[in-house]
């Protein structure tokens, strides 16, 4: 009797076990992740979208239905990407997303939900004149999962997620999926967000209905509040340095306003070389402390490392980028009127070598600097002239 008791035992762990296998999953198991596609990419001039952050993410299956995809702690309502689109059983506005469906011709109905499509996986190609239209650099559309229920192999069961829809709070996004109980792993979605506000940690979270699953974690997304902004962060993303210099000089050389309103630094209802000057000479970050240890704000042009100093570290890395290098970081000092890296950006570096945060310091002579400056150039020329012999022969 104990042995047919311990066998009957057994026989019902093997029958829940096999339950379990059949079912991809146990109750209450992981449904997945979400993780970022790329990093956040500040988009500037040219972009769709100049002045904002891009977030790409990708929801990945593990081993539950994915019924629900939530990004929170973030102000959903300050989304740039979002238009109107309603569709069965949903209503939602971030249309910006790529699932299985696009690699596939069925439900032609839903491509509006689709920011691109593709035909039987090849593709994908943009849908002729919608605005949200845009490839997917991310992904090819077969890399996405679909499930094949009943063991089968050869039909798939069509994994798609409804457009993104803002909860009524203003401060989470959320994706309904079709998962209808079937399991899916791999790549389930991808979406992409546009939003001003620079990184900082939000919540995302899985949700399986079904299976009474959940996963929950942080990824970097839109902060959900501002930072209070300082006069030269002209990108908003914290910190005054190079990035705004260059952001600054694209402006006044291209004529083309930015999303982001702060470039008028002087307040005089322009914005020309004058706020480009106040930026660099009061506003911009340096690695120099004063005598109390408190940063030193603002430098002069030539300053391309941003320690305070126009010295032989700023003429290493012009002569390092010179003829191929295009921002402030790699020697450009004029973002105003090119980005090329050339004999201007030389000759103002050898103005200003010697100065340390507005004060001269007796370093060499600007004749000195310009024949080590050449000196340097040649030398580089040299080394890139043999290169190129050697790649061909």
């Amino acid at each position: 009797m104990k042995g047919m008791i311990m066998n009957r035992q057994f026989l019902a762990v093997l029958v829940v076990a096999m339950l379990a296998i059949a079912g991809g999953t146990a109750l209450g198991a992981s449904p997945g992740t979400i993780v970022l596609a790329e990093d956040p990419t500040f988009l500037g001039p040219g972009a769709d979208f100049p002045g904002m952050w891009e977030y790409v993410y990708d929801v990945h299956g593990d081993a539950s239905p994915v019924d629900k995809v939530t990004l929170s702690g973030l102000d959903a309502n300050e989304i740039e990407n979002q238009w109107d689109w309603s569709g069965p059983s949903r209503t939602g506005s971030l249309r910006q997303k790529w699932d299985w469906r696009i690699g596939h011709n069925a439900y032609f109905d839903e491509r509006g939900a689709y920011g691109s499509y593709a035909v039987n996986g090849v593709g994908p190609w943009i849908l002729p004149g919608e605005e949200w239209s845009m490839d997917n650099t991310w992904h090819e559309p077969n890399d996405y999962s679909a499930a094949y229920p009943f063991g089968s192999t050869t039909y798939p069961f069509p994994k798609f997620t409804w457009a993104g829809e803002i909860a009524d709070d203003g401060q989470s996004l959320e994706f309904i999926s079709a998962a209808q109980n079937q399991v899916v792993e791999g790549l389930l979605l991808t979406f992409r967000i546009v939003h001003p506000y620079a990184p900082g940690n939000i919540q995302w979270t899985l949700l399986s209905l079904r299976r009474e699953g959940q996963s929950d974690g942080t990824i970097l997304g839109p902060k959900f509040a501002p930072f209070i902004l300082r006069p030269g962060d002209v990108n908003e993303d914290g910190d005054i340095n190079g990035d705004d210099i260059d952001l600054m000089g694209e402006y006044i050389r291209t004529g083309i306003p930015p999303t982001l309103g702060n470039y008028d630094l002087n307040g005089d209802g322009n914005v020309d070389l004058l706020d480009q000057d106040y930026l660099v000479l009061f506003l911009v970050e340096t690695s120099a402390v004063d005598g109390v240890g408190d940063m030193i704000f603002g430098t002069q042009y030539g300053d391309f490392n941003l320690d305070g100093r126009i010295e032989l570290g700023d003429l290493t890395r012009l002569g390092t980028y010179y003829g191929v290098g295009d921002k402030w970081s790699e020697g450009n000092a004029n973002p105003h009127l090119d980005t090329d890296i050339e004999l201007g950006d030389l000759t103002i570096l050898g103005t200003y070598y010697g100065v340390s945060n507005g004060g001269v310091d007796a370093i060499p002579e600007p004749i000195t600097l310009s024949v080590m400056g050449w000196g340097a150039i040649g030398l580089l020329g040299r080394r890139r002239s043999k290169a190129r012999r050697r790649g061909s022969n």
